[in-house]
């Protein structure tokens, strides 16, 4: 396990989702959030929504980080 940030973007894999649904299907473990110079930590962290400019620091086994840092197009879910 390694610890590390990411700055989530607006082609971020992350953005738009809840932090809660990315770290159960991610398999990472958040620690804390930084947004709007705030500090989220706890049930503020796990109710958050990724936003473009949150600093979201985890960690994760290292072998995954490439999931997280390869920018990809996002798929949306079918109706």
């Amino acid at each position: 396990m390694a610890g590390d940030r990411t700055l989530i973007t607006p082609n971020h894999p992350l953005q738009g989702r809840s932090l809660q649904e990315a770290a159960a299907t991610e398999r990472f473990t958040p620690l804390y959030a930084e947004q709007e110079q705030q500090l989220l930590r706890g049930q503020s962290l796990l109710e958050l929504i990724l936003s473009s400019g949150t600093v979201l620091h985890l960690m994760m086994p290292a072998q995954r980080w490439e999931k997280l840092w390869t920018t990809q197009p996002r798929q949306e879910a079918c109706a």
